[in-house]
């Protein structure tokens, strides 16, 4: 259902990515059914950068049908996932939450909201400026309710 709240596990079943006999083993940022050509899209607005870690991800809404995506380390315009994401092969999903727990309960995690389907519009690739992955603008076929908006439009003390 738009703008509702879910667990991964709860999309992973939906995707048919897991099942009672088989759980996901997708550990990324995204969650893919080839078969069904659909690719939902995991963003944590906040994130928690991990120790070592030197990717910086950008991902935040431009405007209420607008989000500006930052792809997986590995991903390249000339790469198969690139060349899908840019030739619109599968059906992609957007899912986001502010972050992953909860502030004042570091052992609950934040459901997703699905913000709906989203269609490619353009794409930035310079590995100096962004690291090594694609920057990817979405447009948004349902518009996101104010109260995504608020926290995932880009905030520079974030």
């Amino acid at each position: 259902m738009l703008h509702a709240r879910y667990t991964r596990d709860q999309i992973r079943v939906a995707l048919g990515t897991s099942t009672l006999q088989r759980m996901s083993s997708a550990r990324e940022g995204v969650e893919r059914n080839k078969a069904m050509q659909v690719e939902a899209m995991y963003v944590d607005i906040v994130k928690n950068r991990e120790e070592g870690s030197n990717t910086n991800y950008d991902d935040h809404a431009l405007s209420p049908n607008e989000f500006l995506w930052d792809t997986q380390n590995k991903v390249t315009p000339q790469s198969p996932t690139g060349q899908n994401y840019i030739n619109s092969r599968q059906t992609m999903l957007l899912f986001v939450r502010e972050q992953s727990n909860f502030p004042d309960d570091k052992y609950r995690t934040m459901g997703y909201i699905y913000l709906g389907r989203a269609q490619f519009v353009d794409y930035k690739y310079n590995v100096v400026s962004y690291g090594r992955q694609m920057q990817i603008k979405w447009h948004m076929l349902s518009p996101m309710p104010a109260s995504v908006y608020q926290f995932a439009k880009y905030q520079n003390a974030i």
